[in-house]
């Protein structure tokens, strides 16, 4: 049984051989349905090549315009980049030099101090045969006698002090002011500065400097930026590889053209060469 078996295996093989076996011819024959024919002539095929659309170029290739709608989307103008919903753009510019002060405040070559050393002093003067009366902030023409206020009480705008002073309001003036930081140090009397009701000394230091940027930028690396911000437009897109152009987009394809190959009257193409018979 066993013998058999491979008797057989072996005669498959053999037939699977032949089978595929190319059919070999002499000199001067083709090997035409599976026989060798003899020839009287043969010469190479032509080759024709065609484009389902489109042109056919020097090497041999398809050229066309592909065209579709651009998409309407939200965009930006030209050089500025879409982000989180704004459309922005860094503009770049050398960094300066910034002199500041660690303390104090700049007057754009030193760095000036204050500390403060008292209140201003105010003074209030007023014309001969009047005095200064803080209640009303006016100077009063000041009668002293019990007889003379006693005879003015009717009058209007009397005013009475106490039981031996009293005036006239229509006879008061403003009194002048004086502000003064003139303050005694224990070693004599110094003039400071006024800042607001405060009389400060100034002390002076030098300025620093760093490198930094201009109002509104910010420092990155060795440049300032600045982000400039517009707003989002709709603007007309096309995908990768597309050029937008009145709201379509296009694209230039190269595609390789379709061969057939033929033979002239006369001759039949056997593989890849023509055959006169």
């Amino acid at each position: 049984m066993l013998k058999k078996v491979g008797l057989l295996f072996t005669l498959l093989i053999l037939l699977t051989s032949c089978g595929n076996k190319e059919l070999q011819c002499d000199e001067g024959m083709v090997a035409k349905d599976n026989k060798c024919v003899k020839y009287v002539e043969s010469r190479e095929r032509k080759v024709t090549y065609s484009c389902n659309k489109g042109n056919i170029d020097k090497d041999n290739n398809c050229l066309y315009t592909e065209e579709k709608e651009a998409k309407l989307d939200n965009g930006c103008e030209d050089g500025y980049t879409l982000e989180d919903g704004k459309c922005l753009k860094n503009i770049e510019t050398d960094t300066i030099n910034i002199k500041y002060c660690v303390e104090g405040t700049s007057n754009g070559e030193k760095c000036i101090v204050k500390q403060v050393v008292g209140d201003v002093l105010i003074s209030h003067y007023c014309p001969v045969g009047y005095s200064y009366n803080k209640d009303i902030d006016k100077c009063i023409a000041k009668v002293e006698s019990r007889s003379a206020c006693k005879s003015m009480e009717n009058h209007k705008g009397f005013k009475r002090l106490d039981e031996d002073s009293c005036y006239l309001e229509e006879n008061n003036k403003v009194a002048s002011i004086l502000r003064s930081c003139s303050i005694n140090t224990g070693g004599g009397f110094k003039e400071y500065k006024m800042d607001g009701d405060k009389c400060v000394s100034e002390i002076e230091l030098e300025l620093l400097e760093k490198v930094g940027c201009p109002d509104g930028y910010t420092l990155n690396g060795n440049k300032c930026i600045k982000k400039e911000v517009k707003e989002i437009i709709k603007k007309y897109t096309c995908d990768k590889g597309y050029t937008l152009k009145n709201k379509k987009c296009y694209k230039e394809v190269k595609d390789k053209a379709k061969e057939k190959a033929y033979c002239d009257d006369g001759y039949e193409l056997i593989g890849d060469k023509c055959y006169r018979f």
